[in-house]
């Protein structure tokens, strides 16, 4: 992260001390299944951590940053639920119900 914003610009007649904050990137997104668990700034370099709800998984990034044009870098994860396989009838005692 950019500690030190503050720089010079200088002209042949003028001299102005320049202090960079960036564009707010605004509010994160929240994407479907997914929770905000940290939030350091929404302004330039600021980032944001996602997490899936419980039962849920994602392959996307969990983390993004604010960039100098006030969008965030990635939207919000797509969390997808796990999927735990089939359960099967380990004891062999679940019957096909026929109704009539």
């Amino acid at each position: 992260m950019v500690t030190n914003t503050n720089f010079l610009i200088t002209f042949p007649n003028a001299l102005f001390l320049y202090d960079y904050k960036g564009k707010s990137c605004g509010p994160p997104e929240l994407g479907e299944y997914s929770t905000i668990v940290n939030i350091n700034s929404t302004r330039f370099e600021g980032t944001v951590q996602y997490q899936c709800m419980p039962g849920y998984e994602t392959s996307d990034p969990v983390i993004c940053t604010c960039n100098a044009s006030g969008m965030y870098d990635v939207g919000a994860p797509n969390c997808t639920s796990m999927y735990c396989g089939s359960v099967g009838d380990p004891y062999g005692m679940w019957e096909t119900l026929i109704v009539p």
